[in-house]
Protein backbone atom coordinates (compact mmCIF):
# COMPACT_ATOMS: atom_id res chain seq x y z
CA UNK A 1 0.00 0.00 0.00
CA UNK A 2 1.06 3.47 -0.85
CA UNK A 3 2.39 5.72 2.34
CA UNK A 4 1.78 9.49 1.48
CA UNK A 5 3.16 12.48 4.08
CA UNK A 6 1.19 15.92 4.88
CA UNK A 7 2.45 17.69 1.55
CA UNK A 8 1.85 14.66 -0.55
CA UNK A 9 -1.97 14.64 0.87
CA UNK A 10 -2.40 18.14 0.43
CA UNK A 11 -1.08 17.80 -3.17
CA UNK A 12 -4.24 15.56 -3.95
CA UNK A 13 -6.82 17.66 -2.01
CA UNK A 14 -5.68 20.65 -4.02
CA UNK A 15 -5.48 18.56 -7.40
CA UNK A 16 -9.08 16.17 -7.01
CA UNK A 17 -10.52 20.57 -7.52
CA UNK A 18 -9.15 20.71 -10.53
CA UNK A 19 -11.33 19.46 -13.50
CA UNK A 20 -8.47 18.37 -15.76
CA UNK A 21 -7.89 15.80 -12.75
CA UNK A 22 -11.19 14.58 -12.44
CA UNK A 23 -10.65 13.74 -15.99
CA UNK A 24 -7.37 11.49 -15.24
CA UNK A 25 -9.43 9.94 -12.67
CA UNK A 26 -11.89 9.22 -15.05
CA UNK A 27 -9.13 7.39 -17.41
CA UNK A 28 -7.88 5.55 -13.99
CA UNK A 29 -10.99 4.33 -13.57
CA UNK A 30 -12.02 2.72 -16.75
CA UNK A 31 -8.28 1.41 -17.06
CA UNK A 32 -8.92 -0.44 -13.48
CA UNK A 33 -12.72 -1.52 -14.90
CA UNK A 34 -10.48 -3.09 -18.11
CA UNK A 35 -7.99 -4.77 -16.24
CA UNK A 36 -10.69 -6.06 -14.40
CA UNK A 37 -12.71 -7.45 -16.94
CA UNK A 38 -9.25 -8.72 -18.52
CA UNK A 39 -8.16 -10.89 -15.64
CA UNK A 40 -11.27 -12.16 -15.54
CA UNK A 41 -10.71 -13.86 -19.31
CA UNK A 42 -7.16 -14.30 -19.53
CA UNK A 43 -6.11 -17.95 -19.86
CA UNK A 44 -2.34 -17.32 -19.61
CA UNK A 45 -1.80 -17.02 -15.65
CA UNK A 46 1.39 -14.83 -16.00
CA UNK A 47 -0.53 -12.53 -18.49
CA UNK A 48 -3.21 -12.94 -15.88
CA UNK A 49 -1.43 -12.07 -12.56
CA UNK A 50 0.66 -9.09 -14.09
CA UNK A 51 -2.87 -7.55 -15.21
CA UNK A 52 -3.70 -8.33 -11.82
CA UNK A 53 -0.57 -6.64 -10.36
CA UNK A 54 -1.67 -3.26 -12.20
CA UNK A 55 -5.33 -3.51 -11.57
CA UNK A 56 -4.46 -3.56 -7.97
CA UNK A 57 -1.79 -0.66 -8.02
CA UNK A 58 -4.23 1.18 -9.69
CA UNK A 59 -6.98 0.32 -7.19
CA UNK A 60 -4.23 1.24 -4.25
CA UNK A 61 -3.53 5.06 -6.46
CA UNK A 62 -7.37 5.63 -6.47
CA UNK A 63 -7.82 4.41 -2.79
CA UNK A 64 -5.46 6.76 -1.77
CA UNK A 65 -6.75 9.77 -3.59
CA UNK A 66 -10.33 8.92 -2.14
CA UNK A 67 -9.15 8.89 1.12
CA UNK A 68 -6.79 12.09 1.09
CA UNK A 69 -9.06 14.24 3.45
CA UNK A 70 -9.67 11.59 6.04
CA UNK A 71 -5.93 10.51 5.60
CA UNK A 72 -5.05 13.85 6.21
CA UNK A 73 -7.65 14.93 8.91
CA UNK A 74 -5.82 11.83 10.73
CA UNK A 75 -2.89 13.11 10.47
CA UNK A 76 -3.56 16.18 11.63
CA UNK A 77 -4.90 14.95 14.41
CA UNK A 78 -2.52 12.78 15.94
CA UNK A 79 0.21 15.73 15.51
CA UNK A 80 -2.63 17.81 17.87
CA UNK A 81 -1.84 15.28 20.62
CA UNK A 82 1.74 15.62 20.42
CA UNK A 83 1.22 19.44 20.78
CA UNK A 84 -0.94 19.03 24.04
Amino acid sequence: MISLDKQELQAIIILKRVPEFKAFLDILNREAQALSYQSAIIKDEIVMRWTQGRFQEINDILSKIKTADEELHAFRSEARKHVE
